[in-house]
């Protein structure tokens, strides 16, 4: 963003070879802030003797020119050596920019749209034609710089004419240095290709350089020097469109051969007048079919630039602006470019706003609280799981005899079972431990004492086999001798 005086420009919206065209504000004299589209002249342009009093020319005579299909322009002004015209925003796309497109898919725009654009386009040069000054005395204002370039297709579905900073008046404040020759080339007209007099017909060759080239999909002069191109167009060789269009009538051949007159007195005498043979020939689509096709091919152009427009009228409660993608369009080369975002600076000073805590943190935190309750209830029930039971209370030595339970150190605080050492061998002596209670899938069965009416050996005396008093077993268990007992 910049400020130039009361004009704000922020993103670069088009590029030609003379200036380029940001979306910007103007601060109106309440205060407000209107959206505005900026042109901006290049430095070199501007150090060009002559260019203050071209702009300013350019400024004069567009401020006299109302017709709604032609962008108005709303002030000109110079700040150190900043030129700057400003104009009305239209929300669309340069005609370059929609043809470049048809051309990468390989197709042509529909016969009835070309109509619609091409008849709006001779309608708002028709209107510059007819300017008048402040006494009724006739402008003959001329375009001559009728080009893609410099029609702009908006979203509406109406087409505007642009740039009449090339245009000569008889009445403008400076004129054009002997020799100097202004304008695209292809676009030109034999007679201002040669500096001979030029003329609302002139401005009716371009125009029908550009229907030929929307109905063919093909330049008509192209080629690899400004000086091949020049000779092309005074040569006036013109094939006929209906070589590489097919679906061309003969009637709409003839209106694009006849503005194509090498001679400016055998084309149409006005822009007007073409307007309506091609009206009546070629009958034009509804503008809101235009409409249609724009936001087709140029959607996403138009949406990401409406977020931008959005961005700056509706500046955050902070006053500043939020990054977003710029798109440029290269005017020259009918190309789409999309800028990274970058920190936009604030229009007014920041203002503290109390923000309230977002949802999404509040979220973040009662799962964190959630999961660290479900963390400490699986480690109760790991230190449940691990931890000894009580141990019941002591049997009488006729119970124990019954079922032979396998012992178990008791104490206030148990420690987590150790592992179980290897087996020893039969005469080994076992180490004396604690014994602890195995999990309970691995308790051994009960053993059965057999009663005291069954015949059975004599019981060996303790005080021989108890010592130790434990045996370990297969699976690696301690167990208490039963005549231990």
């Amino acid at each position: 963003m910049r400020r130039i005086d009361r004009y704000v420009l922020h993103e670069k919206i088009a590029s030609g070879g003379m200036a380029s065209v940001y979306l910007g504000q103007m601060v109106e004299e309440n205060g407000l802030l209107r959206t505005v589209a900026i042109k901006r002249l290049h430095p070199h342009v501007v150090e060009m003797t002559g260019a203050h009093a071209m702009f300013m020319d350019e400024a004069r005579l567009s401020a006299r020119v109302r017709h709604p299909n032609i962008v108005a322009t709303l002030a000109a002004a110079q700040h150190g050596h900043e030129l700057l015209l400003v104009m009305e925003y239209v929300h669309g796309v340069s005609l370059s920019f929609l043809e470049s497109r048809a051309r990468e898919a390989e197709a042509r725009m529909p016969l009835p749209i070309v109509s619609t654009i091409l008849v709006n386009v001779l309608e708002g040069l028709q209107a510059a034609h007819d300017a008048t000054d402040e006494g009724g005395e006739p402008l003959f204002i001329v375009h001559r710089d009728v080009s893609p370039q410099n029609v702009i297709v908006g979203e509406d579905g109406r087409s505007r004419v642009l740039d009449f900073g090339i245009a000569k008046a008889a009445v403008r404040l400076q004129t054009t240095r002997e020799g100097r020759v202004k304008g695209k080339l292809r676009y030109m007209a034999p007679e201002q290709v040669l500096n001979d007099a030029v003329s609302s017909r002139t401005d009716v060759y371009g125009a029908a350089v550009v229907l030929w080239e929307l109905l063919t999909g093909q330049r008509l002069f192209d080629a690899a020097s400004e000086g091949a191109i020049v000779a092309k167009v005074l040569e006036g060789v013109v094939i006929a469109p209906s070589r590489f269009a097919r679906e061309v009538r003969p009637e709409l051949e003839a209106i694009v051969l006849r503005g194509l007159s090498r001679n400016p007195e055998e084309r149409f005498p006005s822009c007007g007048e073409m307007a309506s043979a091609l009206r009546a020939v070629l009958p034009p689509a509804e503008q809101h079919v235009v409409a249609e096709y724009v936001r087709e091919h140029a959607g996403h152009l138009l949406r990401d630039r409406a977020a931008l427009i959005a961005q700056i009228e509706g500046a955050g409660p902070d006053g500043s602006l939020r990054a977003v993608a710029s798109p440029v369009v290269n005017e020259a080369a009918g190309t789409l470019t999309v800028h990274a975002p970058r920190a936009q600076t604030p229009l007014f000073e920041p203002t503290p706003v109390a923000r309230k805590p977002k949802r999404g943190r509040t979220v973040a935190i009662a799962s964190a609280a959630v999961l660290g309750m479900a963390g400490l209830s699986t480690f109760a029930l790991r230190a449940r799981t691990v931890s000894p039971e009580p141990s019941p209370p002591a049997p009488s030595v006729a119970s124990a005899a019954a079922s032979a339970p396998v012992l178990v150190a008791s104490s206030a605080h148990a420690a987590p079972p150790e592992p179980a050492p290897p087996p020893l061998a039969p005469d080994a002596e076992a180490p004396k431990a604690k014994a602890v209670r195995p999990p309970p899938s691995a308790s051994a069965p009960p053993r059965v004492r057999p009663s005291a009416s069954a015949s059975a050996p004599p019981r060996p005396d303790k005080s021989e086999n108890c010592d130790p008093m434990f045996i370990v077993g297969a699976d690696g268990i301690r167990r208490v001798k039963p005549e231990c007992l």
